[in-house]
């Protein structure tokens, strides 16, 4: 059992190297990369946001303006615990 696991790992870290080799040989590199994820979290974050806002929006309209904005859904008993 011991010996599938052993060459399983081997495999995937094979599978890793030609995978990086193949990545720079095609022009990418790891800046590239790096700039990619970071310009991803960032449009995230923004998605984030706008969803927040649409949602508050929407709680204002259904509940109305008189009622105090929610606490994150914790209702009264789960305050006094």
């Amino acid at each position: 059992m011991g010996f599938i696991i052993f060459l399983t790992l081997l495999i995937s870290i094979v599978a890793l190297i030609l995978a990086y080799k193949a990545y720079t040989r095609s022009g990418g590199n790891i800046d590239e990369m790096r700039s990619s994820i970071h310009e991803l979290g960032l449009s995230t974050e923004k998605v984030r946001q706008m969803t927040a806002d649409a949602l508050s929006k929407m709680e204002k309209s259904v509940r109305g303006k008189d009622h105090p904005p929610t606490d994150g859904g914790e209702s009264s008993d789960d305050k006094q615990q």
